[in-house]
Order: C-alpha cells, then sequence, then structure tokens
C-alpha cells in the first residue's frame, strides 16, 4: 500500500512541480537516523516522504489525524501522532522504537509551519531523541513556494553525529541549545540564497 501510495504522489506532483534535489548522497542507506526539516506547508512532509531515497517516519500533529482521509492516509504512511502542548512522552518513545529498529525518523524542530522571514526558535524535542537513541541527525532545507509548476529545491546537508552525548541525560536548556544548533545547520544550506 505505501509503495503504491508513494509512486502514484511521485507522478502527481512531478506532473505539477519541478523538482531539484542535492546532497542526495547524505541520506544513509541504512540504519537509525532523523531527517530534520524547516518547515513552511503541509506539502513539506509529503515531498520529503515522495522524494527521499528513504522511507521516513514523521512525526505530525495529533489533530491532523481526525481529518477524513488524511488521518486515514497517515495512518498508512504510519507517521507518528504528537501532542503539541507539552511534553508528549508517547510520541517520544514511539520515534525511539523506530530510530532502535533502524529506520528513518522524520522531525519539523519548530514544531510548526514558520513564515518566511521569521526567526524559527527549535523545541528541544529533536535533540533529546537525538541523543537518547545516539543516531545521526541529517539537516534539510526545503526552498519553495509550492505554487503550481514552480521549482521546489530539496537541499541535504551533512549529517551531525550525537555518538559523542553517548545517551547522556542533558538538562532542557542544553538540548535546546543543541535543537537550535540544527536550526542553523538547516539554515546555513540555503547558503548565498537567503
Amino acid at each position: 500500500m505505501y509503495n503504491v501510495l508513494v509512486k502514484i504522489v511521485k507522478v502527481f506532483l512531478k506532473t505539477f512541480f519541478r523538482v531539484e534535489i542535492t546532497g542526495e548522497e547524505n541520506i544513509p542507506k541504512d540504519g537509525g537516523c532523523i531527517v530534520c526539516a524547516n518547515h513552511i506547508s503541509n506539502w513539506d512532509p509529503v515531498f520529503l516522504v515522495v522524494f527521499l531515497t528513504r522511507r521516513v517516519y514523521f512525526l505530525a500533529k495529533e489533530e491532523l489525524f481526525s481529518v477524513p482521509f488524511v488521518g486515514w492516509l497517515m495512518k498508512k504512511l504510519e507517521m507518528i501522532p504528537v501532542k503539541r502542548n507539552g511534553n508528549d512522552i508517547s510520541a517520544v518513545k514511539s520515534s525511539l522504537t523506530v530510530l532502535k529498529q533502524e529506520k528513518a525518523l522524520g522531525i519539523f524542530p519548530s514544531g510548526r509551519r514558520m513564515k518566511k522571514g521569521e526567526k524559527p526558535t527549535a523545541k528541544a524535542g529533536v535533540a533529546l531523541i537525538a541523543v537518547k537513541a545516539a543516531v545521526p541527525v541529517i539537516p534539510i532545507y526545503i526552498d519553495a513556494t509550492y505554487r503550481i509548476f514552480s521549482k521546489v529545491t530539496i537541499h541535504i546537508g551533512e549529517k551531525v553525529d550525537f555518538a559523542e552525548y553517548n545517551k547522556a541525560k542533558l538538562p532542557t536548556e542544553v538540548l535546546t541549545e543543541i535543537s537550535n544548533d540544527l536550526f542553523d545547520k538547516i539554515y546555513s544550506l540555503l547558503g548565498d540564497k537567503k
């Protein structure tokens, strides 16, 4: 079911958008990793699921799972529901399970869509999960307007290694700082095009 859905959606997206991917070689072929991207539109996870070389299990806000058809599709794609108010221990546990199974987890560290020019602030969750699982994070910058027939560029950066923390229990302030450093790496992928 998953592969059929992805093929259908890919044909649709290639018909209406010009998609370019840079740094594709930076996605590990196997092993647990976290795909960490900027978030500008509801289209973001769709493009990443369809065009990345590995299957990605995304965290998504819980409310979307109750939307007709969308909720059904998200369940079929095995997305992980997350409560945005407070700490969602269940989502963290599910994320760690995905990584323990050596799969790729997708997270938008802002926790919400960002407007162009808005200064992003990351939540501590992405660093918490990466440190606990001791897996690399792959920063990705999506450059798009998502207007019909426009160009969508997915910039994939080099992995950020979290093995140095050796699964240490770090305070929230440090985790937030690490997450914000990840955001800097994501936005640096745009280079001179900022």
